[in-house]
């Protein structure tokens, strides 16, 4: 019914003294009052488990409970000496940490200095610029209201020339055509004088041959009848040169009107150039009246100031290393964002 064995602080609970007596709820006191009086040195504990009962020895479960309390220290102990190794190295850590913060903030400091001091230098280099920028433009203004000018003088020179060549165009063309009406005249009148010519020589023959048929010939007829036809040849020379000579200039009139029509084009044109040069010279008049000379100095007075993006840049944490030549790079195109930024968002109006 029950088992003996000697028992160490090496022992478990495979040699705790127990009875096989089990007890459930409709076991009598009686017998469990037999039990204890037969075994006096147990007074005992009962322990449960899935409704069987057993009698264990206290001192063995106190011998028990001691060795585990005795584990269970010793495992504290190499915890607590765990924890304060662990302790000394955090420690040890902390310190590290607090040396390479003070080595970061020592950088970050020498690191904001030299960005404030590329800062003024490029400030100072874009205030330098847009100052010859300023004067540039000034210069360009200067030289560009002494071009419109200039040129508006010219163009006035030019138009009142162009009229008056259109003008002298359109009289030679007038005269051109007075020349030619005159010339057809000068036809009609030489068509006119060959047919009298002929008519006259019609006579001068029928005069000779009456001459001729009657008896007596009248004294100095025949040196007249010489004298008429060699009149007549003359004339008719005459009125062959003067055919010529009218044809010639005639020719030359056309000739001339051909060239006034082409002058009349070519002005006309130069008429449409002329207004578009006018148009170019109003609008860029335009553009220097309405050109404002304090445009660059205000850029440059909001170049000036630092933007909240910049200052974050430079807002250097210990976790973050910075490497001088790529973000010198960076903040030169930081800058270059910044103030085109500028440049693109509207004055403000004072």
């Amino acid at each position: 019914m029950s088992s003996q064995s000697s028992i160490t602080f090496d022992s478990t609970l495979a040699f705790v003294l127990s009875h096989d007596f089990r007890v459930s709820s409709t076991t009598l006191g009686k017998v469990v009052a037999q039990n204890f009086a037969q075994n006096p040195n147990l007074p005992g504990v009962i322990v449960c488990e899935n409704n069987i009962f057993r009698i264990i020895d206290i001192q063995v479960l106190l011998l028990a409970q001691n060795q585990l309390l005795n584990y269970a220290q010793n495992v504290i102990q190499q915890q607590q000496s765990r924890i304060q190794q662990s302790s000394e190295i955090i420690k040890i850590e902390k310190n590290k940490v607090q040396k390479c913060s003070k080595y970061y903030q020592s950088k970050q400091e020498l690191l904001k200095k030299n960005y404030k001091d590329f800062l003024k230098v490029k400030q100072q280099e874009i205030f330098e610029t847009a100052q010859k920028i300023t004067e540039i433009n000034e210069n360009f203004l200067q030289i560009s209201q002494l071009v419109i000018k200039e040129t508006d003088k010219s163009f006035n020179e030019i138009v009142v020339n162009t009229n008056s060549i259109n003008s002298n165009t359109n009289h030679i063309q007038e005269i051109s055509t007075s020349i030619a009406d005159d010339l057809d005249s000068m036809h009609s009148a030489s068509n006119l004088i060959n047919k009298i010519i002929q008519q006259i020589r019609h006579l001068a023959v029928k005069g000779s041959i009456v001459a001729y048929q009657s008896q007596s010939t009248p004294q100095g007829f025949n040196q007249i009848n010489k004298e008429i036809n060699q009149m007549l040849n003359q004339i008719l020379n005459i009125n062959q040169q003067m055919n010529k000579m009218a044809n010639h200039f005639k020719f030359h009139v056309h000739k001339l009107q051909d060239i006034a029509q082409n002058q009349s084009g070519i002005s006309r044109s130069v008429s449409l150039k002329l207004e578009r040069v006018e148009m170019v010279m109003k609008e860029l008049k335009h553009l220097i009246d309405n050109y404002n000379p304090n445009l660059i100095i205000l850029i440059v007075e909001q170049a000036k100031n630092i933007s909240p993006e910049l200052i974050q840049f430079l807002d250097y944490t210990p976790e973050k290393q910075i490497n001088l030549d790529s973000n010198g790079k960076g903040l030169i195109e930081l800058i270059e964002r910044t103030l085109k930024h500028r440049n693109d968002s509207p004055p403000s109006k004072s």
